[in-house]
């Protein structure tokens, strides 16, 4: 079996624990979160992790009741995802903790609960969170999932527009939440942690599909390029000019599905109008994989552009 169809193959479970991973840490949009790593320090105890204490009855069931999958004989359930990340020797711990280390840095000064600001990267004010906003947006966001799960287990929807669908959602809501709340890494949304560290996850549950080891994990990065500059200034009238910027964006989507949904390696983590960038996994046969995918990457730059941009 060629790597790429047994990729597909286990499409579902990989998909699986990317949505777990994207969820776990649904605990730190409770304004809670924020409240007990503040100044303050009220309430004293609040775990994230343990969210039968505080996620609606109704959505609790509703992820316990999502199907196993397995991969390599071990079982992916998003409920025990979210609820044993910070367990030791656990993949997702291993990921949760290299993001943090990569975006949060040495963490100083805490902030407090009624001043507590989402920073921009440059360090300046962006939005003041606002516990009763963010505890208005926390309950809109579990009916949200209840909806969506309620579809995809009933058998409305497919895996697929359940992932895209709840990206869209967790983008929008995790973004005016805090992944650590403590200057001066508190410009890292729970959005930019639960994503980051999702597509770590994903990509290093295809390599343990093939047998890679997990504990002391490495990733590699796939890239497809072209000349984008280029082929947009071929354009002589402003017309034209767009519509070459729309192939582009065009190509970037089909690639993201291609390589996020339809054969999982990874997520996009930089894209520009030269090409674009996927997590992608570290394994024996790494380099065999990486040049299948080009090849599925070729067909689509050069069928977009009908043979004008060569990756």
């Amino acid at each position: 079996m060629s790597n790429i169809k047994n990729i597909k193959k286990n499409k579902e479970a990989i998909l699986t624990g990317e949505i777990g991973a994207l969820l776990h840490d649904i605990g730190k949009l409770n304004p809670c979160f924020i409240g007990t790593n503040s100044i303050e320090n009220i309430p004293q105890r609040f775990h994230h992790a343990n969210i039968d204490g505080f996620l609606k009855t109704e959505l609790i069931s509703l992820l316990k009741a999502f199907e196993e999958q397995k991969i390599k004989g071990e079982s992916i359930r998003i409920y025990n995802i979210i609820t044993e990340h910070h367990k030791k020797d656990n993949i997702l711990q291993g990921c949760d903790r290299k993001d943090s280390a990569d975006d949060k840095g040495i963490v100083r000064k805490k902030q407090t609960l009624k001043n507590t600001i989402i920073s921009s990267p440059f360090g300046y004010p962006k939005e003041k969170v606002d516990l009763n906003c963010l505890q208005k947006s926390f309950d809109d966001l579990q009916n949200i999932l209840i909806k969506l799960l309620k579809d995809y287990i009933s058998g409305m929807v497919d895996l697929s527009y359940f992932r895209r669908t709840l990206m869209k959602e967790l983008q929008v809501f995790f973004s005016h939440g805090l992944g650590e709340t403590r200057i001066p890494s508190n410009d890292v949304t729970l959005w930019d942690h639960s994503y980051s560290t999702a597509s770590r996850f994903k990509s290093l549950l295809v390599a343990k599909l093939y047998g890679a080891d997990t504990k002391d994990p490495e990733l590699r990065i796939f890239g497809i390029f072209w000349n984008g500059i280029e082929f947009i200034n071929k354009g002589r009238k402003i017309a034209e000019i767009k519509a070459r910027k729309e192939i582009i964006e065009r190509i970037k989507e089909k690639l993201k599905g291609k390589f996020e949904d339809e054969i999982p390696v990874g997520n996009s983590i930089y894209e520009d109008i030269n090409g674009i960038c996927f997590t992608f996994p570290e394994f024996e046969r790494a380099e065999e994989l990486a040049n299948q995918c080009a090849k599925e990457a070729c067909e689509i730059v050069l069928e977009e552009s009908e043979n004008e941009l060569w990756p």
